[in-house]
C-alpha cells in the first residue's frame, strides 16, 4: 500500500487510496477482486454477511426522494420485491456484522428508559 491520493497510489498503486476504508478491508478487497482475481467475486446476502442493520426495503414513503414515493415494499437496490428484509433477519442467520450504522459499539446511541429500567422495572439494555 502506498499512501497518497490519485491513480498512482493505494493498493498496487492502482488508485485504491484516498477514501475512507481504502487502507482497510474495503480497499484491499476491492483491489483484490479487481486486479488479483478479476471475475471471481460474488455478491453475498447483505442481511447475513457484513450485516449493518440496514433498512433495505422502502417500508414507508421516503421524505427525501419524491421519485421513490409509491415504492413501499420494494427493495432499495432496484430489484423489485426480491430482497430479504434485513430488519427482521433472525440473529442465528447473521454470520458477520459491521458497526458503521451505529458507529463504534462503545459510541452507540440509544434512547432508553429513565434509570435504565424496562417497563416492568427490570433492567433494560440498548440492543
Amino acid at each position: 500500500y502506498s499512501e497518497g491520493y490519485g491513480w498512482d497510489y493505494g493498493w498496487g498503486n492502482k488508485g485504491y487510496a484516498g477514501w475512507v476504508g481504502a487502507m482497510a478491508m474495503q480497499g484491499l478487497v476491492a483491489y483484490y477482486y479487481d486486479h488479483i482475481r478479476p471475475g471471481t467475486a460474488v455478491e453475498l446476502n447483505q442481511c447475513r454477511f457484513n450485516h449493518m442493520g440496514m433498512d433495505v426495503k422502502y417500508n414507508h414513503n421516503p421524505n427525501f426522494n419524491p421519485k421513490r414515493v409509491g415504492h413501499v415494499g420494494e427493495c432499495r437496490n432496484g430489484r423489485g420485491q426480491d430482497c430479504e428484509d434485513c430488519m427482521s433477519t433472525p440473529l442465528d442467520q447473521i454470520y458477520s456484522v459491521h458497526y458503521t450504522m451505529c458507529r463504534k459499539p462503545w459510541q452507540c446511541m440509544s434512547n432508553g428508559n429513565p434509570g435504565g429500567k424496562g417497563p416492568n422495572g427490570e433492567h433494560s439494555q440498548a440492543i
